[in-house]
């Protein structure tokens, strides 16, 4: 279901909400919510052998399937201090500087709602003698070469455009 199907009240005075293109407006108190995505971040880190590493997702949605660290933004931060925060959290590492790769899009479906996010990826080293402590929404940590990373198995259809942009960046 759509977030504009999902949300049908107005938080401020309960009236239903009118649906337009863009957003629900209230027709009691003229409140307009903007059906805008959420803004989420990733990080394709490379190990010392040019390999990518990859975590797998340990909970719904797409529980089992390879994703790259990263996840939303909170309230008070900006995208990379979101991905540096999310590396920490899910790998138990820090990391030195990251680079921009691309933006893109996704539906992230969540509790039944289908909820539009837009992200920045970063590329990233993995710190030498890293030492990985999987934990919050990770199972697990593959790694792959750019050439061998097992498409079907990729959490999200952004994950194929930022690959592509990864080739073309190293080429």
């Amino acid at each position: 279901m759509e977030v504009k199907e999902a949300f049908k009240f107005c938080p401020r005075c309960s009236a239903r909400f009118n649906k337009t293109a863009h957003h629900l407006k209230c027709p009691s108190c003229g409140l307009s919510y903007y059906l805008n995505p959420k803004p989420v971040q990733s990080v394709i880190l490379k190990n010392e052998q040019n390999e990518i590493l990859f975590v797998v997702r340990s909970i719904e949605p797409r529980k089992g399937y390879l994703d790259f660290p990263g996840g939303f933004v909170d309230e008070d931060e900006g995208f990379e201090e979101s991905a540096r925060r999310e590396i920490k959290e899910e790998l138990g590492i820090d990391v030195g500087s990251l680079k921009y790769l691309s933006d893109h899009t996704d539906d992230y479906p969540f509790e039944e709602i289908s909820y539009r996010t837009i992200g920045i990826t970063y590329i990233g080293k993995l710190p030498a003698g890293a030492i990985l402590k999987p934990a919050d929404d990770v199972s697990g940590v593959e790694f792959y070469k750019l050439e061998s990373v097992p498409i079907d198995r990729l959490a999200w259809p952004s994950m194929h455009e930022m690959l592509a942009n990864l080739k073309t960046k190293a080429s």
